[in-house]
């Protein structure tokens, strides 16, 4: 029989879902000691646990005089949007907007190619946008998809929003392949001049750069993500272990 996680554990998740929903949003105040102490019915030493496990996540400060408030640089990449559309309709938060900056079929470079399982060259869906907050420019997210989908969805072939719910939810709705699993992949590296210049960066600056697959039920591609972020925003993921 599964043993239910530690007190401190699933405070630390019940907060952490609430920011990545959008729930709170930066800058706003998490429940104060005492009203977490009141609401889980847990010891005061349970609560200084999960508030400084999510400080260390990068999260939330705590701030003299003030109180304990979320963070503001927070990155997002193809998992969260995919995570957060399952839990409230949306890939977005509430302070996030879109901007569409390209879209249509190109020949698949070879690590896109290698990626979606096909030959260098073929042709493939390729959308790219910003992704802004409050804070600016979050992100480059770049999506590449199979050519055969813009048959069933000519709408991915258009430089518009496809109205907060993404591309994996657009080829579900027209094809009836559902992404069922996400493999993802980080590095840190320096950023290009172009996207120094984007995500208004000094010279040189770090990014990181996140790649997200997402596979059907018989494990063939249906899309391939990559978002670059400034590295001053922080990431977090939680991974149910049981």
């Amino acid at each position: 029989m599964t043993q239910p996680a530690p007190a401190y554990a699933r405070i630390i998740s019940d907060i952490r879902d609430r920011i990545i929903r959008g729930d709170l949003q930066p800058g706003d105040l998490v429940p104060s000691e005492q009203s977490i102490v009141n609401t889980w019915g847990v010891s005061r030493g349970t609560v200084v646990r999960a508030l400084a496990e999510l400080r260390a996540e990068g999260l939330i400060e705590t701030v003299p005089g003030v109180g304990t408030r979320v963070l503001a640089t927070t990155a997002q990449d193809g998992s969260d949007r995919a995570r957060r559309l399952k839990t409230t309709g949306s890939i977005f938060r509430p302070d996030e907007t879109s901007t569409i900056t390209g879209a249509g079929i190109v020949d698949a470079p070879a690590d896109i190619g290698a990626a979606l399982g096909i030959e260098p060259g073929t042709p493939v869906i390729r959308r790219t946008r910003l992704l802004s907050d409050r804070d600016g420019i979050a992100a480059i997210s770049t999506s590449w998809l199979p050519a055969e989908f813009a048959d069933a969805v000519p709408a991915l072939l258009q430089p518009r929003s496809l109205g907060g719910t993404g591309t994996l939810r657009a080829v579900a709705d027209a094809t009836g392949r559902t992404a069922v699993l996400c493999r993802e992949t980080s590095v840190a590296r320096l950023a290009d001049e172009a996207e120094s210049t984007t995500l208004d960066l000094p010279a040189p600056a770090a990014v990181l750069e996140t790649r997200n697959l997402f596979t059907d039920h018989a494990g063939d591609a249906i899309e391939y993500g990559v978002d670059i972020a400034p590295s001053r925003r922080t990431r977090t993921v939680e991974i149910a272990l049981a």
